[in-house]
This record gives structure tokens, sequence and C-alpha cells, in this order.
């Protein structure tokens, strides 16, 4: 991450609870075509290690590395578009299940590692998942209870949050986190107007932000916040609240972004970039 930051201060449209901050331009502002990807592409994401994964239309997971080479994938009978699908931890993919309310938890092979039957935790409205950081457990966001909860890989419920006593409870009331990713010592909660909820790995709220992006082009790694606003790929510290901005010299409709990679769809296919 160090080579991100840089030396020119511009002013960009990125705002954090309604101000406008100040952010810097790196030095050269050209992607650098890295190789294209074979699969045509229902769901994709980038972890912390910068792997791709990929639900393609024959509805496998598949996992490449940074320069597109396949590692590994995984299918069941259940697996297709309606899954909640959390890939953004190297060691943990954890697949939800709505019709089955049933949770699968993969190792960093793709291996089934653990089963969970949510529905019998009483939970029936599940929005988003993700892996703990230590690998030893669940977040999991139920819709219809409004609550954020813990549970153990042995399907026992750990610790539970109602997200309706939290600061800013209206933008849950008009749409539930669509994305969760827990990374160091923080865990990300993204909804679908694009507020990111910081908090703790216990649970603890510590803050909120609002991004002019697409919740599903927003990434979370380390101490940072990175995502697609415009024709940019912003890199936003949420320790110090500054932000890096790489202009996107290319046409796409979509960009998934990682830790100095990114994923773009465009009319040749998607295409693995590295800035």
């Amino acid at each position: 991450m160090k080579r991100i930051w840089s030396i020119l201060l511009v002013v960009s449209c990125l705002f954090f609870n309604g101000q406008v901050i100040a952010a810097s331009q790196l030095d050269s502002s050209q992607l650098t075509f890295v190789a294209q990807l074979s699969d045509s592409v229902k769901y994709i994401s980038i972890d912390g290690l910068n792997n791709i994964y990929v639900l393609n239309q024959k509805n496998f997971l598949i996992k490449y590395d940074a320069t597109g080479k396949k590692i590994n994938d995984y299918n069941d009978v259940y697996l297709n578009e309606e899954t909640i699908i959390s890939c953004e931890n190297p060691f943990k993919t954890v697949l939800y299940y709505p019709d089955q309310g049933k949770l699968k938890i993969l190792d960093n092979r793709l291996s089934v590692s653990a089963e969970i039957d949510i529905y019998a935790l009483g939970l029936v409205d599940v929005a988003a998942v993700c892996p703990t950081k230590d690998n030893q457990h669940i977040w999991v966001f139920d819709e219809g209870t409004m609550k954020l909860y813990k549970i153990s890989q042995a399907g026992k419920l750990i610790y539970d949050l109602d997200m309706r006593d939290l600061p800013g409870k209206d933008d849950f009331s008009q749409g539930a986190p669509v994305r969760m990713i827990e990374t160091n010592s923080k865990l990300f909660m993204i909804n679908e107007k694009a507020a990111v909820y910081i908090f703790d790995n216990f649970g603890n709220f510590n803050r909120k932000f609002n991004f002019i992006a697409k919740p599903t082009e927003i990434n979370a790694t380390d101490e940072f916040l990175i995502y697609k606003m415009h024709s940019n790929i912003v890199v936003f510290s949420v320790k110090n609240y500054d932000s890096t901005i790489v202009p996107v010299e290319i046409e796409s409709s979509q960009i998934v972004v990682g830790k100095g990679i990114a994923v773009a769809r465009q009319a040749t296919g998607w295409n693995i970039y590295k800035f």
C-alpha cells in the first residue's frame, strides 16, 4: 500500500459525513493490463491477498490469483446467483443458501470445512455474512431481527447487536447491509445506500461513513476502503480520513477493486489491471 501515497494534492468529490476531503493523486494515472479472465461472470470479488473469486455461468465458484491463473474451484447443486457469498477473507469463504437456510464454510482450497443450519438459530432473513479475521466465527446480519450476530463454527450464538440502537439507523430501515468484511481489527458493514458502518472485532460500533459509490464496488482491506467513484479509484484511510485518487482511463461498466489491482468489466470481457 505504501507506493499508493503520493505527491499532488487535489480536491475530490469524496464526502465524509457531508464534508469534502482533500485527496492525493498518484504520480502515474495508468492502469496496467495484466490478463483477461476466461469465465463469464455472475459474481466477482477480491480477497485481502488479491485472489479473485468468480461465480461463473455454470455456477462454479472459481478462485484465481492476481495474474488470472486458476487456483481452485467449488460447486454444489444449490450454488447459484441467489447464494450470498463472502470471499474477502483469503482463508475462509462463506456461502449462505437462503432457500436452504444453510451456511457453508470453505477453506482456502475451497473445500467445505463446516456447515451451519441458520434456520435452527431462528434466523430466517439473512442479508449478509462474513468470517471473522481469526477464522473461528462467522458474522451474520439478519434483516428480520435487524441484528448483527456472531456465530461459532459449531453453530452457537456468541453475540448479537441490535442495529436499531445505532446512530444513522434510518439507513438500515431503507436498506439492509449487502456486504460485510472483517479485516485486521475492524468489521466493515456496507449497506444498499453505500453507507459503511465500522465496528471493532467484538461488535462494538465505531463510526459511520457515507460514500458516493456502488456498494458492490466497495472493498475493505487493512485500514482502507477502496472503491470506484465516477472515473476514479479511491483509496480512503479510515484512520486518517485522507484519500488517494487513482484515475481510471478505461471504459468499463463495473470495477471490483483490491489492494493495488482492479478487475473491470469491459466490452471484451473481465480484465485484470494493476495500479
